[in-house]
């Protein structure tokens, strides 16, 4: 019974981390395939702009397109990365925990600098020829809710360094013995 729930709650994590993996690259695909059929409604509505978007210029769409594989890319890095570092079906040291918390901690800040992208500087390109009215309501606050996950990439970081340091004080030891 002692092993059968950390193994239900791996298996929820990952499933959790693939869900949402899909979830941002089946919704950030759709967004941007209506731009390329120049259906601008999706975009104008996920950049919550009340003027309607006449015209999204090619090269405002390749950058859009760009900015959300990088941040898809980074998330699955990050849900990868924690995935390997839960695997129990062998021996781990901490050199070993700490690569994968560490590549975690760079796809979660990858993530969160795309998704920043994403809010701060992708609607300002899309809607450079909008009136100033239009670009007056773009707002983004860098302390809003996602800051949490450049916290836990920080978090991690600081982790990995110590699991790193781990692993020598631990070589060190058996140098000893």
């Amino acid at each position: 019974m002692k092993k059968i729930a950390p193994a239900i709650s791996m298996v929820s994590a990952r499933i959790a981390m693939v869900a949402t993996a899909i979830y941002y690259a089946v919704s950030l695909s759709f967004l941007w395939l209506a731009a390329v059929q120049n259906d601008y409604e999706p975009i104008r509505e996920a950049l919550e702009v009340s003027e309607p978007i006449d015209q999204v210029p090619v090269w405002s769409i390749a950058i859009g397109i760009a900015v959300c594989a990088f941040t898809v890319a980074a998330l699955c890095l990050a849900f990868w990365s924690l995935s390997q570092a839960m695997r129990t079906d062998k021996a781990r040291n901490f050199n070993d925990l700490a690569k994968h918390l560490q590549r975690a901690a760079f796809g979660l800040s990858g993530f969160w600098l795309g998704y920043a992208t994403m809010s701060a500087v992708l609607p300002r390109i899309v809607l450079w020829n909008a009136s100033p009215a239009g670009l007056a309501q773009i707002e983004w606050d860098p302390l809003d809710i996602h800051i949490i996950v450049l916290i836990i990439a920080v978090a991690l970081f600081a982790i990995a360094r110590a699991m790193h340091q781990a692993a020598t004080i631990s070589e060190e030891n058996a140098s000893f013995v």
